[in-house]
């Protein structure tokens, strides 16, 4: 069960936001409480849930569309 006070009084949501992100990866967004569990995390812990939000979006397959792309392949 999703406990909203546990994830508030997180002392290392580093690790917490890590975890769920290996979930995510490991076993696709087929559970909603890891997703909500990650919009608390962006509500309480902004800042740390900042610096792995691209790794969010990527894991759950949502990528930024650039209006001005030269190609069709932005990674090479």
């Amino acid at each position: 069960m999703l406990d909203i006070k546990n994830i508030k009084a997180d002392e290392h949501p580093q690790v917490s936001v890590g975890e769920l992100i290996d979930t995510l990866h490991k076993d696709g967004p087929v559970d909603s409480e890891v997703i909500q569990a990650l919009t608390y995390y962006k509500l309480f812990h902004s800042e740390v849930f900042k610096s792995f939000e691209s790794k969010i979006l990527s894991v759950l397959g949502l990528f930024l569309k650039i209006r001005n792309q030269r190609t069709y392949i932005l990674f090479y």
